[in-house]
């Protein structure tokens, strides 16, 4: 499954270059054949010249889907309605959202400020190294020693964790998932799998019965991107952002 994906990735971009295009390029020089033509056509009527203009049309129809699917998928917005071409929706939310999450500088541990990048990355890194490796972890386990916890499940709760996972269950826990949320390192989005199930649903099912019945999962398919969020408008400590792991889709 990790190597398929990592190829059709790799397709995937080549496509993108050679057949999809760029297109704000693609959208701009429709623009000019159909404003030049229609020019031409106020001064002279040409039927050679309509038909082309109905081409180009047709045409500049089709890039304007893909601008607003772009922008779309930059503004990861759920709520576009059918028919909404209101694309300026979605590159201010994109760009409002680009600015809400910049962050200009930080307070260091030692109470200086840095604005630099490169000291940026390496105070976040150490903090939430700091954070998470914490020996607070170590007095919650002493605790439950101590006070003797003991973790006990019915009958029942046991005999649903020796069932088989089924395709019904794989294929509802996928569809629940947002189309285009945030993406993993794969950069496989959710609506990929969802589109082409029939196509997939049998690696899917191969990967979860796999998962489950050796306990264990490729590495490659387990990593994450992590990513902050701003917990406050403009942060400047990183205790005012949350740390949350973007999954890959499978």
């Amino acid at each position: 499954m990790v190597d398929r994906i990592h190829n059709l990735t790799r397709i995937l971009k080549v496509w993108n270059k050679e057949k999809f295009g760029n297109i704000f390029y693609n959208k701009r020089r429709l623009l000019a054949r159909i404003q030049g033509i229609q020019h031409h056509l106020s001064d002279k009527p040409s039927v050679f010249l309509s038909s082309l203009e109905e081409s180009l049309l047709k045409d500049y129809r089709d890039i304007f889907e893909r601008e607003e699917i772009f922008w779309q998928q930059k503004s990861r917005n759920c709520w576009l309605k059918e028919d909404d071409r209101n694309t300026k929706i979605f590159h201010f939310s994109m760009v409002i959202r680009k600015r809400r999450n910049k962050t200009e500088g930080l307070t260091k541990k030692d109470g200086s400020w840095t604005g630099d990048i490169r000291k940026m990355k390496t105070e976040a890194v150490q903090y939430f190294q700091d954070l998470f490796f914490s020996w607070k972890g170590i007095v919650l386990v002493s605790i439950l020693k101590f006070y003797c916890f003991s973790l006990r499940i019915s009958e029942a709760e046991l005999t649903g964790l020796f069932q088989t996972v089924d395709e019904f269950e794989v294929k509802n826990s996928l569809f629940s998932i947002s189309e285009l949320k945030a993406l993993g390192p794969d950069r496989s989005p959710t609506i990929l799998f969802q589109i082409f199930w029939i196509v997939c649903k049998g690696d899917l099912m191969d990967l979860v019965l796999d998962c489950f019945t050796k306990g264990c999962m490729p590495s490659l398919l387990n990593s994450t991107l992590i990513s902050l969020i701003p917990k406050i408008p403009n942060p400047t400590n990183l205790s005012h952002f949350r740390i949350i792991s973007l999954c890959n889709t499978s």
